[in-house]
């Protein structure tokens, strides 16, 4: 990738950015993103905030015992994702713990970026099975 694409694609990722503090459930928005960061040569650093709020939201998650005590974690993870939606884990616990937490829809929505993110046949692999159980096991609301 040459300098120009490189600056080309920095502002794309931080106008994106941006617009996401507005739009936060705007998942076409956040699929944008990723596929941004997927073209530039290196990953964005994580800023610390998002590693902050991650770590919050991985602490919740772990102490948790009730379906409740899971939502509590779900806050933590979006915030994270709105300072870092390129971030692979961050979108696949998100959607782990929306499954948890019996938000089936969203949770579909946060595996399919995982997904995107392109991060191994494996863990691919493992999300799409996410996905499929959630659809199988009738949780899933299909959209009209």
């Amino acid at each position: 990738m040459s300098i120009a694409q490189a600056q080309t694609a920095q502002n794309a990722l931080s106008q994106y950015v941006t617009e996401l503090q507005d739009n936060r459930d705007d998942s076409a928005l956040r699929r944008r993103i990723i596929y941004v960061v997927r073209t530039m040569d290196s990953v964005p650093v994580i800023p610390e905030e998002a590693r902050r709020n991650y770590a919050a939201a991985s602490a919740l998650q772990a102490g948790a015992r009730t379906i409740e005590d899971v939502r509590e974690s779900i806050p933590a993870y979006e915030s994270a994702l709105l300072f870092a939606p390129w971030w692979p884990e961050a979108n696949r616990d998100l959607g782990l713990v929306l499954e948890a937490a019996q938000r089936y829809d969203e949770a579909i929505t946060y595996l399919e970026l995982y997904m995107a993110t392109n991060p191994g046949y494996e863990e691919l692999y493992a999300a799409f099975n996410a996905i499929m159980r959630i659809k199988t096991q009738g949780k899933w609301k299909k959209p009209c």
